[in-house]
């Protein structure tokens, strides 16, 4: 052939140097390519408990959790279910009993909670309803008896208990009732017997008992008045 005749001129090596540089520099950028693309991949974990069911299972990117993931109690139920992206807890997350019910549903947002979660007993009825904003309780929430009765309510500010709180006998029947400021007892508050008659009467400041408190027999006959300051009894 005649190209094998030709010896390259100066002008020629510079060209085919040219040419060697960029086929190198394609192959190098090539190469990095694939290997940035090659362990940026994510990977399948899966991990097992002792007894050899499986433990855990998801996917895996750069060592840190990716899309959705699954938890198995040792039984081999399902116990959680939810997704992250960049390892955090993004979407709904279910959590279950080992009999298979729904133990507690809510989202997150970033890692953190957001919005309603609602929490349930293994027999299956609501057990709690709780709100949150940016990972801290915020609003009203309500707590309920096994049986399904409303056991507490009452509102979050920031995290902390705020405002009216009441609390419930599994009757129904109102068990007491009181006011909170930045998550501690403030002001009166009254506690009742089952059959509805006045058990206890008194005041908080900041959480703790204060002046004279007053108590009751079923019958609504007084049994006793104590002195508080400063949440401890007034020896005098």
């Amino acid at each position: 052939m005649i190209y094998r005749q030709i010896r390259p001129t100066s002008k020629h090596k510079n060209k085919l140097n040219v040419k060697v540089m960029i086929t190198k520099t394609f192959i190098t950028a090539a190469f990095l390519l694939f290997s940035v693309s090659f362990f940026t991949q994510t990977r399948e974990h899966k991990s097992y408990h002792k007894n050899g069911n499986l433990s855990e299972t998801g996917h895996l990117k750069e060592d840190i959790k990716e899309g959705e993931w699954k938890f198995y109690h040792e039984n081999g139920k399902l116990g959680i279910i939810g997704s992250y992206i960049k390892g955090q807890e993004v979407g709904e997350w279910k959590r279950y009993y080992e009999n298979g019910k729904l133990k507690s549903i809510g989202k997150f947002k970033d890692g953190k909670p957001e919005g309603e979660f609602k929490g349930y007993f293994e027999n299956g009825n609501l057990g709690e309803v709780v709100n949150f904003k940016d990972g801290i309780e915020e609003g009203e929430w309500k707590e309920y008896h096994a049986s399904g009765q409303l056991k507490s309510t009452g509102n979050f500010k920031e995290g902390k208990a705020e405002g009216e709180a009441k609390g419930y006998y599994a009757s129904g029947n109102l068990q007491k009732t009181g006011n909170n400021k930045d998550g501690k007892a403030e002001g009166e508050w009254k506690e009742y017997h089952e059959n509805g008659k006045l058990k206890s009467i008194g005041n908080f400041i900041e959480g703790k008992a204060e002046g004279n408190w007053k108590f009751y027999h079923e019958n609504g006959s007084m049994s006793g008045s104590v002195n508080y300051i400063n949440g401890q009894e007034d020896p005098w």
